[in-house]
């Protein structure tokens, strides 16, 4: 029987396995949370968009929390953590996080391009929905994947064959990586569109009465389209790597290369949106200023 190289890593380096996920996990959560505080109190992003913000801000520090504690020092007491439950939870918060990034992307793209339709679209009501959502979908598909019927046989199926052999790998990939791919996508064709119409833009829309679109404000969203499509590489390349890694038979790749890079998945993003907005990497008390700056984005009541 082939033992799995990141159990003989962690069984024979348990105390670097835990210090190793304990700090990528501690920097992803204060990272994640600070952003979180920032757009509860601080109000970088306000009304449906801010709702949106925090539902993905709260998956990345939930996600980031159980690195910490169940997959760091928690997991020499639930030792079958690491290896199933706990990174199917990850796998659950950054399917939500992904489909937000669609969600952030489709509201910036609307209300851009469409800004009756935006109007429309994302009411708070409507907006709490669409997050419900994305939170019930990423749950479903974790539950997919653990639940759905499998083969634990090395057998090698077919995606064409009216009878493919659901390895249990198999049914793993289809059930997550395939949301995964999913969100990453329709992000990256919304996020390029609303680039390409951000830069046709030539003076300011004034298409609601006095709702307009300042050059601040649209350098502004530009800016969140640029975040968004580097978030729509970098995730691909993670989940390439996590892909390659696990096929890794040394012990040490394997675990650098799969679970502690997922754990620092969450790090990765938040560094991304601090660095691409700054707003986040002022400690000034934002509120008022930029719900003057962003008055278009405000649903009706």
């Amino acid at each position: 029987m082939m033992v799995d190289p990141l159990e003989i890593f962690v069984h024979e380096r348990p105390i670097v396995s835990t210090v190793a996920l304990s700090v990528s996990g501690l920097f992803g959560f204060c990272i994640n949370s600070f952003i979180l505080y920032k757009v509860m109190w601080h109000k970088v992003f306000h009304g449906s968009f801010g709702w949106i913000w925090i539902s993905r801000g709260v998956a990345y520090a939930s996600s980031s929390c159980v690195t910490m504690v169940f997959m760091g020092f928690g997991s020499q007491l639930f030792p079958n953590i690491l290896g199933v439950t706990g990174p199917l939870m990850i796998l659950m918060g950054w399917i939500s996080c992904l489909f937000s990034n669609f969600l952030i992307a489709l509201n910036r793209c609307l209300l851009i391009t469409r800004p009756f339709t935006f109007k429309t679209t994302f009411t708070k009501p409507r907006t709490l929905l669409m997050i419900s959502v994305t939170w019930g979908f990423s749950f479903l598909a974790v539950i997919g994947a653990v639940y759905f019927p499998c083969k634990h046989e090395e057998e090698v199926g077919s995606l064409f064959s009216l009878q493919p052999s659901l390895n249990c790998d198999y049914t793993l990939t289809v059930f997550t990586y395939g949301p995964m791919w999913i969100a990453i996508f329709l992000t990256f064709v919304i996020d390029f569109y609303s680039i390409l119409s951000l830069h046709r833009m030539n003076k300011v829309r004034d298409q609601l009465s006095s709702h307009q679109l300042s050059p601040q404000f649209t350098k502004k969203v530009l800016k969140l389209c640029y975040m968004l499509a580097v978030q729509c590489i970098v995730n691909p390349l993670i989940m390439l790597v996590v892909t390659i890694g696990d096929d890794t038979d040394n012990p040490l790749l394997n675990f650098l290369s799969t679970v502690f890079l997922l754990s620092l998945e969450d790090s990765f993003d938040g560094i991304i949106v601090i660095a691409f907005n700054d707003e986040l990497r002022s400690f000034r008390n934002s509120r008022g200023k930029l719900g003057r700056m962003d008055t278009a984005s405000k649903e009706p009541a």
